[in-house]
Formats: C-alpha cells, sequence, structure tokens
C-alpha cells in the first residue's frame, strides 16, 4: 500500500435502496458491506456503486464479517427456512446466494435479540474461527464444528489480525488492549486501549483518542505499534473523528 494522507479526499455520497443499520468493511478495504433486516449491500467505492447481495434478504444480520480466504459473508442472525426460523452463524456466497449453518445458537432466545445473538462478528482469516459477543461474554466459535468456548469476563470485542498471528480484544474498565496468541489464545501483551482495528498488514492497532480540545463529540485517530507499544498520531483526522464505524481502507480508491 502506498502512503495517503488520511481524511484529505473529497466526500461523496450515495443513494441506498433502504436504511443500513450497521456497516462493516472489506478486507481488502475496497469496499463498505451495510445491513439491514431488508438484506446486505455491497458499497463498492470505485467507481462508487451499491449492490443488494444475492440471499441477504433470507437473513436476519445482527452482525456480519467478510471471510478474507474465499470473500464469502459470515452473518449471526436467524435464517428463515421451509417454515421454521433457525439462529445461529451462517455462511453466505455472494455470487451464488447459497448459506450454510457453520454453528447453532442453543441459548434461549429473549426479547432482546441482541442479548441471545452474537454480536460484534470477527472471522479469522483462514476462516476457521470466529469471534463474538453473546451474552456480555467474548466467545471462539469454531466454524469447522461449531464448538464454542468463552474468553475471560473482562475481555470484549475481539478482532484476528490479517496474517493470523492475534487475537486482539479490549478490556474497557482497565483501558488497555489484550494481544492474545491466535492459536492458543493465551494473552502475551498488554497495549494502550484502541478499537482493535488491525491495519492491513497487522503491526498497528487503530484506536480514537479523546481530547478536551476537540470538544465531547470529536477525537483523533492514532495508530499503536503492537511492537512497540508506541502510538502514533494521524495529524490529518485532528479533531475530526465523529464516527459511527471506522476502519482502514485501500489507497487504490483515492484519486490520483
Amino acid at each position: 500500500m502506498r502512503r495517503s494522507t488520511p481524511l484529505a479526499i473529497t466526500a461523496t455520497a450515495i443513494t441506498l435502496p433502504f436504511p443500513c443499520q450497521t456497516y462493516y468493511y472489506s478486507p481488502d478495504g475496497e469496499a463498505l458491506y451495510c445491513s439491514s433486516m431488508d438484506g446486505v449491500l455491497k458499497i463498492e467505492f470505485r467507481p462508487l456503486r451499491s449492490t443488494l447481495i444475492p440471499g441477504s434478504n433470507a437473513l436476519g444480520a445482527l452482525s456480519l464479517a467478510i471471510a478474507a480466504h474465499q470473500g464469502n459473508l459470515v452473518i449471526s442472525g436467524a435464517r428463515k427456512q421451509g417454515g421454521r426460523e433457525e439462529r445461529g452463524i451462517f455462511e453466505l456466497n455472494p455470487l451464488t446466494g447459497e448459506s450454510r449453518m457453520l454453528a447453532l445458537n442453543d441459548k434461549p432466545e429473549t426479547a432482546n435479540w441482541a442479548e441471545s445473538g452474537w454480536h460484534d462478528l470477527a472471522v479469522s482469516p483462514d476462516g476457521k474461527k470466529a469471534a463474538a459477543m453473546r451474552q456480555k461474554l467474548l466467545e471462539v466459535i469454531d466454524l469447522t464444528d461449531g464448538s464454542v468456548g468463552a474468553l475471560s469476563p473482562d475481555l470484549e470485542l475481539g478482532t484476528w489480525s490479517p496474517d493470523g498471528k492475534w487475537l486482539a480484544a479490549l478490556v474497557w474498565k482497565k483501558g488497555h488492549t489484550v494481544l492474545m496468541d491466535a492459536a492458543t489464545l493465551t494473552p502475551q501483551r498488554i497495549l494502550r486501549m484502541s478499537d482493535a482495528d488491525w491495519s492491513p498488514d497487522s503491526p498497528y492497532l487503530l484506536g480514537v483518542k479523546t481530547s478536551f480540545l476537540c470538544g465531547p463529540y470529536a477525537g483523533t485517530f492514532e495508530a499503536t505499534n503492537i511492537d512497540t507499544g508506541k502510538a502514533v498520531t494521524i495529524k490529518s483526522s485532528n479533531c475530526k473523528v465523529n464516527r459511527a464505524t471506522s476502519d482502514w481502507v485501500s489507497s487504490k480508491i483515492v484519486p490520483e
């Protein structure tokens, strides 16, 4: 990736066929996915366009992730099939619209769907594991056999590094990020607080630094080096970050 100045390009707008509830970045940084009960849209940046993912309207998406190894969507939610509803984690082929269950959600359904279902879903680069929150616990789900294991109750929001070596999770109460060995899930390093958004080449975690100088609703991006623990402030984002979601995008979408 070539270096480019963050937030230094002109904003553009696109009309969508329905309102989106949540947004997710593709692993290659060249597209954005948004979901609602009406389905999942893929928003490509260059050229700017949106496309409804086939089969997504049959899956009520609570959370989703994009499998880097083959580009399929991994969706936590409910699927209507044969007159009945199944709850769990599903894999959706965006080309054919076909879906299959990867893990069954066996928790009793509550009035608040978000409490009984998996949310903040993340998938490992090889597509074999997922990390997600369910009933206030961070769990790791084996997508090959559907087995589930819970991690420490202090941990939240787990994300896998693109090189497959790490699982990062947040400890909100203590204000830091924990790096775990992806194979053993044992803690290895403690870093400053971040958003657990990995850079595409894995050495950095993106976060937002708040300051009273920015006011109550804005902040500044900073990237923490996982080897040194040092943070680099992204100066062009100073007091400009007021976001519902944030992540890394490819320099390929930035006009020359």
